[in-house]
C-alpha cells in the first residue's frame, strides 16, 4: 500500500532533531509494510546524500536556492519564537503553497498512492486535501500542535482547516487536548484518534555507571552536582524563563544545582538576561544546538528533566514534547507541567512530578524533592523506563498509525 505524505518539516540531515517523530512514523509504517512517499520543502541544510531509505524522501522548490534567507518554509523557521510569522515567511507564502500543491499533485500522478497523509493542520491538511478531492484520493490528517493554533486564531485560517478536517476520513492527535481542539475546529468526533509519539526505547535506554560517568565528565560537572536537564528550542511555549526563575530557591536550598539547556532559539538572549536577573547565571548553560548523538550523551548525565511547558502569550501550547518521551525512555525522573498532552504519559506521582505552568515556585519545590531524595529519583525513574516499554515504543505506536491508514484506503489492515 502506498501513502504519499505531505510534510512541512523532516530531520533535515541524520545529525538533525528538527520533528524526528515525522521521520519515526515514517520509518515505522515502513517497517509495517507500507511504501511510504514523503513531500518536504527544499532547504540549503536538507542533507540525505542517498535518500533516507526505505522512505521515498522528495522535495520541492520554492525560492532560489542561494537566498537562504527565504527558505522559512517548514523546519520551524516560519515563526518567531513560535508566535507571529515572520516577515519572509508572508513574502513566500503564495509560491509555497502554490508549489507544494503542485508538487504534490504531481507527485500523486506519478505514484498513484492508495492515501494521502497531511502531517500538521496548517499548511499542509488543507493543500492535501484540495489534491486528494481532486483526484478522489482518501486523505488522513495528524495534528502536531502548532497547525491548530494559527486556525484557533485566524477565522480564514479556520475556514481552510474546517475544510481539511471535514474531508479527511481520519485524524490522529498527538495528544487528548490536541484531539479535543481537533472536534472543536470541525473535525467529525467519531473520526479523531489521539496517538501519542513513541520513542526508541533502544536509543535512549538507562545509563550504566560508566556511561553516567563519562557523560557527567564531558559536561565538566562534579559528583555532588544536581543536574537538571531541559532541551527544546528557545521558545516562550518551552517556559524556559520559569525554570530559570526557579533556581534561585534551589540554590538557597544548599543544593548545588545546574540547569543545562539544549536549544537555540529567538529567546536565548532574553533567557540569559532572566538568569542574570535572578542570579543564576553561574548555574545555567546553554549549550545552543545538540545534535542527536549528544542528546542521548545529556540524559545519561542529568539527574532529572525538567519540561515545563507552557501556554504563551498568544496560546500556543506544545502537543506532546518529544523529549518527555526521551526522558522516559532514559529511565530519568521528570519534572513536567500538567499541560497539553504530557499528562497522557506522565502519573503524578507515578513515572513523574506534574505542576501547575508558569509556577516557578512549584518547579522549585517538585525539583528540590528530586534533589534530597535518591531513592525518589530511582523510582519514578524505573517508572518512567517500564511504561515506555509496555506502551509507548515506536513499534507499537507506528502500527496505530498503519491501521487507520490502511481503513482509510480500503486495504487490508496491518497485523
Amino acid at each position: 500500500m502506498r501513502v504519499l505524505a505531505l510534510s512541512t518539516s523532516y530531520p533535515k540531515h541524520p545529525a538533525d532533531s528538527t520533528a524526528p517523530f515525522v521521520r519515526a512514523i515514517s520509518h515505522g509504517l515502513c517497517k509495517h509494510g507500507l511504501e511510504v512517499h514523503l513531500l518536504v520543502p527544499q532547504h540549503p541544510d536538507l542533507d540525505w546524500a542517498a535518500g533516507d531509505p526505505p522512505v521515498h524522501l522528495h522535495a520541492f522548490s520554492y525560492a532560489p536556492r542561494r537566498w537562504r534567507r527565504l527558505h522559512v518554509w517548514g523546519y520551524a523557521g516560519a515563526l518567531v519564537a513560535d508566535t507571529t510569522l515572520r516577515p519572509e515567511t508572508i513574502a513566500v507564502l503564495p509560491l509555497a503553497v502554490a508549489s507544494s500543491r503542485m508538487a504534490l499533485a504531481r507527485l500523486a500522478r506519478r505514484i498513484e498512492p492508495h492515501v494521502l497523509h497531511a502531517h500538521w493542520l496548517l499548511p499542509n491538511a488543507p493543500i492535501a486535501a484540495s489534491v486528494a478531492g481532486r483526484l478522489g484520493k482518501p486523505l488522513v490528517v495528524s495534528l502536531h500542535g502548532s497547525g491548530a493554533f494559527m486556525a484557533e486564531r485566524h477565522p480564514v485560517l479556520a475556514r481552510a482547516a474546517r475544510f481539511a478536517l471535514r474531508q479527511a476520513s481520519h485524524v490522529t492527535a498527538c495528544s487528548r487536548d490536541l484531539a479535543s481542539r481537533a472536534v472543536r475546529l470541525g473535525a467529525p468526533e467519531e473520526s479523531v484518534t489521539a496517538i501519542p509519539y513513541g520513542v526508541e526505547a533502544s536509543a535512549f535506554a538507562p545509563a550504566t555507571g560508566d556511561a553516567r560517568a563519562r557523560a557527567r565528565l564531558e559536561l565538566g560537572v562534579a559528583d555532588d552536582t544536581f543536574v537538571i536537564l531541559a532541551v527544546g528550542r528557545l521558545v516562550a511555549k518551552k517556559g524556559f524563563e520559569f525554570l530559570i526563575r526557579a533556581l534561585e530557591t534551589i540554590q538557597d536550598s544548599g543544593t548545588q544545582p545546574l540547569l543545562v539547556i539544549a536549544g537555540e532559539g529567538d529567546l536565548e538572549s532574553r533567557l540569559k538576561d532572566v538568569a542574570s536577573e535572578s542570579g543564576t547565571t553561574e548555574r545555567v548553560v546553554f549549550l545552543g544546538n545538540v545534535d542527536r548523538e549528544r542528546i542521548g550523551r545529556l540524559f545519561a548525565a542529568a539527574d532529572t528533566l525538567a519540561v515545563p511547558s507552557i501556554h504563551d502569550d498568544a496560546g500556543n501550547v506544545d502537543g506532546l514534547p518529544n523529549v518527555v518521551l526521551e526522558g522516559l525512555a532514559s529511565g530519568l525522573p521528570l519534572v513536567a507541567s500538567g499541560i497539553a498532552g504530557i499528562p497522557d504519559v506522565i502519573r503524578h506521582e507515578q513515572n513523574g512530578l506534574l505542576v501547575p505552568e508558569k509556577e516557578s515556585g512549584a518547579l522549585s519545590s517538585a525539583l528540590r524533592r528530586l534533589a534530597v531524595d535518591p531513592g525518589l529519583r530511582h523510582r519514578l525513574g524505573g517508572a518512567a523506563r517500564r511504561v515506555v516499554e509496555e506502551s509507548l515504543d515506536w513499534d507499537s505506536i507506528t502500527a496505530r498509525y498503519a491501521r487507520i491508514l490502511a481503513e482509510a484506503a480500503g486495504a487490508e489492515q496491518p497485523a
